[in-house]
């Protein structure tokens, strides 16, 4: 069986379309694309995706359903296709090719038909973790287990421990900030499941009606529960578990909520910006090439920077920020690929220009990095909107900081050349609408106009995850006028891919 195998499930949202996610993602390696429109899955099936199985229940309505069992055959796909339904919606498709499953046992049929499709490799281990929703979870009556969350990392965060108590408070506040998935240890989700399949039917018709379901300690097919748990502590001899048994130890320390909930943010924010990084990547045309000698500048860059007394705790703050805000920091990785980016398409490429403008690209808000919500501020008309909202202490700091950073600048040694001109006209715009010196068009250097482009594309594209260069270009003319402006700007299609 391929790891991460690919599936399609065709229903409504439901707590029985999340019970067949679990079981089949518990059961096998599969990856399931939750899908409830026939316009949904012909996308699917038209994308490059390869997919392993298709199953469709009866919560879509049957004449749906047989168009999209035509779509499928159209498309001569070579996968088992599935249908779950009631005995009158299952007899519509018996000697048509599905594979069909009455609705009342389906997960206990289903399965024993998948043995005959997929065969266990064992040159692949089996994974450690099985996802499951919260509705599942927390349907049963004192269940007691350890749960996790998936961080970005790939690591398994223990959120709640056997001995705690889940109930639907902690489900919400989860749920509020993103959280809808949690994990469980792979032999406890296969004893849930077991405890599932002794009566489906019955199990399914007390969670649809919001009822507990009780959970039998003793089973004739199962240990109990404690038993199941014990045989997993023992499990734990190998040095990859006891790796994961001293991480569950530090994780048992106290953690407040907000303290995870700080975690979690910070994982959504860099989920955010790495999907905001592969936009750039894949419409922007950037070799390995240029993209490895980017990153080879900005390690020469930060040594220069964090060698300078006065620069040094700014550079701590930044590589310790906790703040679940990441602004700054995706700005900052951004703007140092843009920018050279478009010295490229400019023919300004010597390497001291592209390690000048990394250098400006981390100092330029420098001082405002544990104010992410103050160096966002766009111009002094996004300023004059909210000048009320900030206190004094960050009014003074967004409208002094070019001037402080360039002199900062200057006091340290290595600094490129004309580093702190760019850094003190980042903020200044056509017809002397910048600041702080509101200085004429023809008096911003060709490189700051470079600098304020790219800067204005990293916040368009901060700002809208569905952005295109396209959209963006008729944006850019309209708010930079000028010939050292201008210039860039008939040069930036050439960044497309």
């Amino acid at each position: 069986m391929a790891v991460s195998s690919k599936v399609i499930l065709i229903s409504k949202k439901s707590t029985f379309s999340d019970l067949v996610t679990f079981s089949l993602q518990s059961n096998y390696n599969f990856e399931v694309t939750l899908l409830s429109e026939q316009e949904e899955f012909q996308s699917a099936i038209d994308s490059k995706n390869q997919y392993a199985l298709v199953v469709c229940d009866g919560s879509i309505p049957l004449g749906e359903s047989e168009d999209i069992f035509i779509s499928f055959c159209d498309h001569r796909l070579n996968i088992p296709y599935f249908v779950i339904g009631n005995q009158e919606y299952i007899s519509t498709f018996k000697g048509r090719g599905p594979e069909v499953f009455n609705r009342d046992d389906c997960l206990n049929e289903m399965n024993d038909s998948l043995k005959k499709y997929f065969v266990e490799n064992p040159l692949v281990s089996p994974k450690d973790y099985c996802p499951i929703d919260f509705s599942i979870l927390t349907a049963f009556e004192g269940l007691s287990c350890d749960v996790y969350i998936k961080l970005i990392t790939g690591r398994h965060l223990k959120i709640f421990r056997e001995s705690d108590l889940i109930v639907e408070e902690d489900v919400k506040k989860y749920e509020s900030k993103g959280v809808d998935t949690l994990y469980l240890k792979r032999r406890t989700a296969h004893w849930i499941l077991k405890q599932v399949n002794l009566n489906f039917k019955k199990v399914l018709t007390a969670i649809e009606s919001g009822e507990k379901v009780e959970i039998n300690e003793q089973t004739n097919s199962s240990n109990s529960f404690a038993d199941l748990v014990n045989e997993i502590k023992q499990e734990k001899n190998s040095e990859k578990e006891q790796e994961e048994a001293e991480e569950d130890s530090s994780d048992k320390k106290e953690q407040s909520f907000a303290d995870l909930l700080a975690e979690i943010k910070n994982e959504k924010a860099a989920k955010k910006e790495k999907k905001i990084q592969e936009s750039v990547d894949g419409t922007f045309k950037l070799s390995d090439e240029f993209k490895k000698d980017i990153d080879k500048k900005v390690h020469k860059a930060i040594k220069v920077m964090t060698k300078a007394n006065n620069l040094k705790k700014f550079f701590q703050k930044l590589s310790v920020d906790r703040n679940p805000d990441q602004y700054v920091k995706i700005h900052i990785n951004l703007l140092c690929k843009i920018t050279c980016a478009i010295a490229d398409i400019m023919e300004w490429n010597h390497e001291s220009t592209l390690e000048k403008l990394i250098y400006v690209s981390y100092m330029h808000d420098i001082t405002m990095v544990e104010m992410p919500h103050v160096a966002r501020i766009e111009n002094m008309e996004a300023f004059e909107k909210i000048k009320d909202t900030l206190s004094e202490t960050e009014q003074k700091m967004y409208l002094n900081h070019p001037q402080i950073i360039a002199d900062m600048v200057l006091e340290t040694d290595d600094y490129p050349v004309d580093a702190e001109k760019i850094i003190l006209q980042h903020h200044e715009l056509p017809g002397q609408n910048g600041f702080p010196h509101k200085i004429q068009t023809t008096r911003i250097l060709p490189l700051s106009c470079l600098f304020i482009i790219a800067h204005d594309l990293v916040d368009y594209i901060i700002e809208n995850p569905e952005w295109t260069l396209e959209e963006y270009i008729p944006i850019c003319k309209e708010k930079f006028s000028g010939p050292g402006f201008t210039k860039i700007i008939r040069k930036l299609p050439e960044l497309k891919a």
